[in-house]
């Protein structure tokens, strides 16, 4: 007997042996079963995940001399013949062929003879998105109204090219793909009946290169079997498949764990000398940090995954790697695959993405902070009593940034102080929040100049530049504060004076003013002055532009309630006014509800109602409104009312719409008093300085 696929070996006899598909399977065993036959059937979907397969067994169902099951015997003539593929009352028909309109008018002219052994006559034509217009259409009315005795069941791999009209016309179904899981396990059986030994991640490769189709994972393990001479292990398959072995990615892990550049780069080197898939490295590691983050989550993910080894290496993996990280790992890794068309090269783009992950490694920053603290030199000052201040201020803020047992709120006030007690007179510029608005200095001139000692260093050494460097990034800090004083706390020395009389953005009248001055008398005419009318009238403007921000946010806030908030309101409206919850009772339109919602009501009598009505709203008190009104009220009641409607401006007695306003207003204060109240507002209003803007809280 020659020798027979697995594709065709294996092909399933019943609709039990079909993997997958169950939307599918379940309404075609209701229709046998019920006897509810449509007369065609559309099978579509990607190739070989089972739509001729299903056909022949829907032939089967309908032709079995049993009778009309879900459930064929197998045994009688008309199945083995089916399955054989000689049944003379299955005509098959690849469409892909035969696409002139005469080999469908060939095909129509054989429809109204009767089967010859079988119960229905089934026409089963693949591919049959292939016929030209002109086979549509004469096909079309066969479609609509066939003989008794015949079924249609046409396949297709792209709906999307039939004709809407064909479409109307048949039971469409849509097969999806089969996942990775169901086509590994129905492998796993396969090669267990013909006694092939396999490992599981080769079957894993196995089924994720087959796309989803049962046939080519089938054809895939043919070609495995062939070349690992009976076996299916997992180095043959990534031979055959092209595919990266899975400890290339999980070295690069390995070296990310532990914040390793030099053992990624020489990773990536020996990878490079093996023609490595650069954007497959980087879907492999994609999978791989996958499924640590699942483990964190559920223990038992990496059971059955791989062999014992990786599977132990990725538990370690997955204790090393906080949560957090291994987020942000996995979009670095997806950024870097979408970037790496871009790249110049493909190993460069790899390089970079893994190098960008080093980036946030918390390790390496650890490292370059104790680097640059073994390095740390001090910088004489031709000033004694200067110099004594800044090497004080400059260690402390070292010691304050080294010292990790200090916390965050303590740091940043010890810092604060330092600054704000070092001296002026330093070789420095201050950068103060003043100095940032209102200074542009001349190029040439900017430099402040200072006389330093004999002994002393011509440039600062590396320490004292990073502590200097964090001071002015402290100092920057400053500038989103609200500036509260006009008058800058710290004096000027001589230096800074003679800079500040360089300004670029004085105006004429300022230099008109210094001219006439110098050829006159000497008069000690401070600059500071002059600065500080020029940075107040900034001030305002930028104060006044933000001011008019702030109110406009703040009337939007207000303005906007949310849901939540507007459903409290009215809930404890209602239960404050008797009058509003009637009204919330009454089935009436919304222009004659917010005639009520804007009176109050009095009873002047029984059955005799006069509602208040505020004059601002008098435009709603109408004839219509006024009836409809009564009507309700009469119903509410269960007795006829009558109805007045007066102006009445007097706020002794609330509306709704008022009692809501109130409702709000008393949410509004206890909102703030618990802001203000809170202690963490208050720790922010004592480390930053801030201030609290009551106007924009707003309850929710």
């Amino acid at each position: 007997m020659s020798y027979q696929v697995l594709a065709r070996k294996w092909r399933p006899k019943k609709f039990s042996d079909i993997v997958s598909q169950e939307h599918v399977l379940t309404a075609l065993e209701n229709s046998l079963s019920l006897g509810r036959i449509h007369h065609a059937y559309l099978l579509s979907g990607t190739r070989g995940i089972g739509k001729t397969t299903i056909a022949r067994l829907l032939a089967k169902g309908l032709n079995c001399k049993i009778g009309i099951t879900a459930t064929p015997c197998g045994q009688c003539k008309n199945c083995l013949e089916i399955d054989q593929g000689c049944f003379i009352d299955l005509i098959e028909i690849d469409a892909a062929s035969r696409t002139k309109v005469e080999d469908t008018r060939e095909l129509l002219d054989n429809i109204q003879y009767s089967p010859a052994h079988a119960r229905f006559k089934v026409y089963l034509i693949d591919e049959v998105h292939m016929l030209s217009r002109h086979s549509f259409n004469a096909l079309l009315k066969t479609l609509e109204e066939p003989p008794a005795h015949v079924k249609f069941l046409l396949a297709t791999t792209d709906p999307q090219k039939l004709p809407i009209t064909l479409l109307s016309r048949c039971l469409q179904f849509y097969l999806k793909l089969i996942n990775v899981d169901q086509i590994q396990n129905q492998l796993s059986f396969i090669l267990k009946q013909e006694k092939i030994v396999s490992e599981p991640r080769a079957l894993q490769l196995l089924a994720r290169a087959a796309n989803g189709s049962m046939r080519d994972a089938l054809n895939l393990t043919e070609q495995a079997i062939a070349i690992g001479y009976g076996e299916v292990n997992t180095d043959t398959v990534s031979l055959m498949l092209g595919t990266i072995n899975i400890k290339y990615p999980l070295a690069l892990l390995e070296a990310l764990a532990n914040a390793d550049g030099n053992e990624i780069m020489s990773q990536l080197s020996q990878y490079a000398t093996h023609n490595i898939d650069w954007e497959g490295l980087l879907i492999e590691m994609l999978r791989l940090v996958h499924r640590l983050a699942l483990y964190q989550l559920i223990p038992n993910q990496l059971n059955n995954e791989d062999d014992l080894e990786n599977t132990l290496h990725l538990r370690d993996l997955s204790r090393r790697f906080p949560p957090t990280d291994l987020q942000l790992y996995y979009q670095i890794l997806l950024i870097g695959r979408k970037e790496l068309p871009f790249a110049p090269d493909p190993r460069m783009g790899v390089e970079m993405t893994l190098l960008r992950a080093m980036a946030f490694q918390p390790n390496i920053m650890e490292t370059v902070t104790t680097t640059v603290s073994t390095e740390k030199k001090t910088l004489k000052f031709s000033d004694n009593a200067h110099h004594n201040s800044i090497a004080i201020s400059d260690e402390i803020v070292v010691d304050t940034i080294k010292n990790t047992h200090v916390t965050q709120h303590e740091s940043m006030k010890l810092i604060f102080n330092n600054i704000k007690c070092t001296s002026v007179n330093t070789a420095i510029p201050m950068q103060s929040n003043w100095q940032d608005n209102m200074v542009i200095l001349d190029k040439k001139t900017s430099q402040v100049p200072f006389s330093p000692s004999s002994n002393s260093d011509n440039s600062l050494s590396d320490v004292t530049t990073q502590v200097l460097l964090a001071r002015t990034a402290l100092l920057k800090l400053q500038e989103d504060k609200k500036i509260k004083k006009n008058k800058p706390v710290i004096k000027l020395n001589k230096t800074i004076i003679t800079n500040l009389n360089r300004f670029t953005t004085m105006n004429d009248q300022e230099k008109k003013c210094q001219l006439i001055v110098s050829q006159k008398k000497p008069v000690n005419i401070s600059p500071m002055k002059v600065c500080q009318r020029y940075y107040n009238n900034q001030q305002v403007e930028t104060t006044s532009e933000q001011e008019v921000i702030q109110k406009a946010l703040c009337t939007k806030i207000k303005n906007e309630k949310t849901p939540e908030l507007a459903f409290y309101v009215i809930e404890e409206s209602l239960k404050r006014d008797p009058w509003a919850a009637q009204v919330n009772r009454l089935m009436v339109p919304k222009p004659v509800k917010q005639l009520a919602l804007n009176t109050w009501r009095e009873d002047l009598a029984p059955g005799i109602i006069c509602l208040h009505l505020r004059s601002f709203y008098s435009y709603l008190n109408s004839t219509s409104a006024k009836n409809a009104l009564c009507t309700a009220l009469s119903a509410d009641f269960g007795f006829q009312v009558k109805l007045t409607v007066i102006e009445d401006d007097s706020l002794s007695i609330k509306t709704p719409l008022e009692w809501r306003q109130t409702i709000y207003e008393e949410k509004l204060i206890q909102s703030r008093e618990v802001i203000i109240n809170d202690v963490y507002i208050q720790m922010l209003q004592y480390f930053f300085d801030a201030e609290l803007d009551k106007d924009s809280i707003c309850p929710l």
